[in-house]
């Protein structure tokens, strides 16, 4: 009697069965190394926004608790965009150093020449990693001297140098806990690239785009606080386009979020948080309000709805 040794072969349903589990597997394994991979971005983006905070703080406690402008002089330095007054208290001296001098545009563009990892995050997809882009925008409201982008033009007359203005322990009403002082930014926007040392003006010399806040309404140059009044119709401070924007898409003067999970920021006190996508315009405006306003005043915000 004889026995077949022939192996019969897969028929052609057997093989789209196991190409059909295999499929489902490598869609499960890519979508967790997706959030593995926007996990490690978050924390790497709340850490640097955590160690901003602590060189602001620093940074008061051994100027008698000043706040350096967002653009201008501070102790008799060499006028700078306020991410550079911050580099000595970030171990970047170097940065520091090598640009003390006239604010030119030399001096600038060697600044923005050099990366600063603590500057940039890595959830941005418009960063140049090997240049001076800067993934994070100080409170216009708190680091004043600067253009503020997307405001339309500046609250400070012609741009002009600061020099520092605000305590830090003194003139936030809110207190540090619920004081902005950063937010998240794509690198490049709408409005152009934006880089930790500035950007030279070649007519006046005016560092800009180094601080932000929303396109709100502000009640005036000589008050630069968010009348919050004027927001009541104002759902969200970040807007759909600007979750996850592409490079170049990001809206000039408008949050950006570098996750579907909210945006991130650090307050006075030095927590970094992660920030509902669905936070009102209104507790925005709010927190980063310096000084206490009558428009402040006639609309009731719950600051403790912030991080909620």
């Amino acid at each position: 009697m004889k026995v077949s040794m022939r192996r019969e072969a897969f028929t052609l349903i057997e093989l789209l069965v196991v190409i059909a589990i295999m499929a489902i597997l490598m869609g499960l394994l890519l979508g967790a190394v997706q959030k593995v991979r926007e996990t490690a971005n978050n924390m790497q983006s709340m850490n640097n926004l955590r160690n901003i905070g602590l060189a602001v703080t620093n940074c008061a406690t051994q100027n008698k608790d000043k706040l350096p402008p967002g653009w201008g002089s501070f102790r008799s330095s060499a006028p700078m965009a306020g991410l550079m007054h911050l580099a000595p208290f970030l171990d970047q001296d170097t940065i520091w150093k090598n640009y003390q001098g006239a604010a030119t545009a030399a001096a600038i563009a060697g600044a923005n020449a050099t990366p600063c990892k603590v500057f940039q995050a890595n959830g941005d997809v418009s960063i140049d990693a090997s240049s001076g882009n800067t993934s994070y925008a100080l409170n216009g409201l708190l680091f004043e001297g600067s253009v503020v982008q997307g405001s339309g033009g500046s609250h400070v007359a012609g741009g002009s140098a600061f020099t520092s203005n605000y305590k830090l322990s003194k003139d936030l009403i809110n207190g540090a806990t619920n004081s902005l002082v950063a937010m998240e930014r794509s690198a490049v926007t709408t409005g152009g690239t934006h880089n930790y040392a500035g950007t030279y003006n070649g007519t006046t010399g005016l560092v800009s785009g180094v601080a932000m806040y929303p396109k709100l309404n502000v009640d005036s140059a000589a008050a630069p606080q968010v009348n919050l009044t004027a927001l009541t119709t104002t759902p969200t401070p970040i807007t759909g386009d600007n979750i996850r924007p592409a490079k170049g898409k990001a809206t000039e003067g408008s949050l950006q979020a570098f996750s579907s999970s909210g945006f991130h920021v650090v307050m006075a006190d030095a927590s970094a948080r992660n920030i509902s996508l669905n936070v009102s315009a209104q507790l925005f405006a709010a927190v980063c309000n310096v000084t206490q306003t009558p428009a402040q005043q006639s609309l009731s915000v719950n600051i403790g709805d912030w991080d909620d």
